[in-house]
């Protein structure tokens, strides 16, 4: 028989609701910034990727030129977590 405490427990594997919903939105956020610098800036009349530095939420976006395409440097102000991401030339 199952233990009727159990039920009313919080099951270890679900996460909070407001974290779920904190998520979504850095999802939704980053989803939005790579549609900006990749299809605004690769539809922007054949220029292509453009160099510079964007700011979009709480993300601040470095582009840099290297060998192969571009680089771009990802960092969250809030917390300091950074991710790289490379674009090649295509």
């Amino acid at each position: 028989m199952a233990d009727p405490a159990a039920s009313t427990s919080l099951n270890p594997f679900q996460q909070d609701p407001l974290k779920q919903f904190e998520q979504n939105l850095n999802q939704q956020i980053l989803g939005q910034l790579a549609q900006r610098l990749i299809g605004n800036q690769l539809g922007a009349a054949g220029q292509g990727l453009q160099e510079g530095s964007y700011s979009v939420g709480a993300y601040r976006i470095n582009v840099v030129p290297t060998s192969g395409g571009f680089s771009v440097q990802i960092t969250d102000s809030n917390t300091g977590n950074q991710t790289t991401v490379t674009i090649p030339y295509f």
